[in-house]
């Protein structure tokens, strides 16, 4: 028995023939997989969001992990703290990648903001932030992709879709206003969602 499957073997030892066509499909496969690996790679090193290489000719300053306070009336209105930034025109204009921004109300209370990247104008200290706009207080959170700060007036408004979350349910609205003054949210637009009759925005 052991002899005839050693005679079957020794007959089937051929050259192995590969299909050109199951070649290139791995090779296309194999190169798919770096360009996602190293892609993936890169993006990590990167700040979450990239100035253009124009901006970064053009800028007078560029600097990482970068932190400032602005002042109100003697106090602090807000501060915030980036993964880095240029500063353009003779530094009245500032592009900040990963932002983190901590508005204080009138009343001391922290109203926190990331987003991607803000645009920072240092005469009127207003600011313009937009990718992943989210802002969250101590009862609610905002969710929105572009977004303004009038100093002046210390109101954040946005006149994208908004989202507003909260233990009393979720609510979505065409453009809202945030009063931090009176710490007060103003929704404008098309409104729908769920709230409890105790939820008072």
């Amino acid at each position: 028995m052991t002899m005839v499957v050693g005679k079957v073997l020794g007959k089937t030892k051929r050259p192995l023939k590969v299909e050109p066509i199951l070649v290139l499909v791995l090779v296309i496969a194999v190169s798919v997989i770096l360009t996602i690996f190293w892609s993936s790679r890169r993006s990590k090193q990167l700040p979450v969001a990239d100035t253009s290489a124009k901006q970064e000719r053009e800028a007078t300053l560029s600097i990482d992990g970068i932190r400032m306070t602005v002042m109100k009336g003697g106090q602090t209105a807000w501060y915030m703290t980036a993964n880095h930034g240029i500063y353009l025109d003779n530094n009245s204009k500032a592009i900040f990648n990963g932002i983190t921004a901590t508005f204080i109300t009138d009343e001391g209370n922290p109203v926190v903001l990331t987003a991607d990247r803000a645009t920072y104008f240092s005469n009127s200290n207003d600011l313009e932030v937009s990718g992943h706009v989210v802002i969250k207080n101590d009862q609610y959170q905002l969710e929105t992709e572009q977004l303004s700060y009038d100093h002046s007036h210390r109101v954040l408004t946005s006149n994208t879709r908004v989202l507003v979350k909260s233990e009393g349910g979720v609510v979505a609205a065409d453009a809202m206003a945030y009063d931090l003054r009176t710490d007060q949210i103003t929704l404008k637009g098309n409104i729908a969602g769920t709230l409890s009759e105790h939820t008072v925005l």
